[in-house]
């Protein structure tokens, strides 16, 4: 009996290993026609794709898969640059990405991409246009002397986009309150402060015709800092800035009045200006410079965004009020 048992058990071991065997070979034996690949397949899992973006300085750069699901490269233009090259591998199954939010195809080994201006992007509305022969926006002088400098620490900072920047006699300036302190553009397109009849060296970064560029200026005692882009770029100490910056003449946005002399025309535009009694730090303005801040934000003295889109005043937004008078100025609307 027990030798029947055997026999019975190997001969089920037996069918069964056939019929595995059996399956096997059905798939073994699969053509490669009947596997039905692409003709174009790439047998390469990776392969490297270089990048050339284009933008101004300080600019961040965001590469995302299609879906936006995982980041896959981030890096900056750094300081006195207009371009960050790199190289990534690349999965030969992706076929887009985007890059800051735009769906970018990829159609070879290289891709070229230039950044949409930053302020157009996250800070649009109206701004003013400056014709720069007779534009400006005046604050006048308030007796309360917020817009006085004196000799506390502070920060004044807008957006800019220029569209000229020959010299208009005391060069093109962005904003400023007689010649205790003005902030200008120079003929090569780098940004300069005026404090106490002493001009400051020129920062690195050119302001590049066309584009809209953050520009910040903090004074802590006898030093000056220039940001731009959320970036610093200049830093620099004078004894002369150390003094007192007070002015009787009104302050002024896209030009310069001295006594009874007004020169140095904006040409172009100007938005978001911004006033703050006290030096902010370089992680403050790299972490708002393109955003909106609040009116009610601690030591903002002032804050013109120039949204009305008509009139010839613009709303003054910190708790000071100052409103300013629209002269020539053309009010823009930005694509939204």
């Amino acid at each position: 009996m027990r030798q029947v048992n055997y026999l019975i058990l190997i001969g089920l071991v037996l069918f069964f290993g056939s019929c595995k065997k059996n399956n096997d070979t059905s798939v073994i034996q699969k053509t490669m026609p009947e596997l039905n690949i692409p003709a174009d397949f790439d047998w390469k899992m990776v392969r490297p794709v270089m990048f050339h973006i284009t933008g101004t300085h300080g600019q961040v750069i965001t590469l995302k898969t299609a879906d936006e699901s995982k980041t896959i490269y981030k890096g900056i233009i750094l300081p006195g640059q207009n371009k960050h090259e790199f190289s990534l591998s690349l999965p030969t199954f992706m076929k887009e990405l985007k890059i800051n939010g735009t769906l970018v195809q990829i159609t070879g080994n290289d891709i070229s991409f230039n950044i949409p201006s930053l302020k157009s992007v996250l800070l649009t509305n109206y701004n003013l246009e400056f014709d720069g022969v007779n534009d400006y926006v005046d604050m006048g002088d308030p007796p309360g002397g917020e817009l006085d400098f004196g000799v506390t620490d502070f920060t004044c900072e807008a957006w800019v986009n220029t569209t000229d920047a020959t010299i208009d006699y005391w060069y093109r300036r962005i904003f400023g309150k007689g010649f205790g302190f003005s902030c200008y553009i120079f003929t090569d397109g780098t940004i300069r402060v005026y404090y106490n009849s002493v001009s400051s060296s020129s920062t690195t970064a050119m302001i590049a015709t066309g584009v809209w560029t953050h520009v910040a200026v903090v004074r802590t005692g006898s030093n000056i800092k220039i940001y731009i882009n959320g970036i610093l770029d200049l830093d620099e100490t004078k004894a002369a800035w150390g003094g007192d910056l007070s002015s009787g003449d009104d302050f002024r946005i896209g030009n310069l009045i001295a006594g009874a002399e007004t020169h140095g025309h904006w040409h172009g535009y100007i938005d978001e200006v911004r006033i703050w009694n006290s030096a902010r730090t370089a992680a403050e303005i790299l972490a708002n410079y393109n955003k909106l801040v609040s009116p009610a934000a601690p030591n903002l003295v002032g804050y013109w965004r120039f949204d009305e889109g008509s009139g010839t005043t613009t709303d003054d937004l910190s708790a000071n009020g100052n409103d300013g008078t629209i002269s020539g100025c053309t009010w823009n609307a930005e694509n939204k």
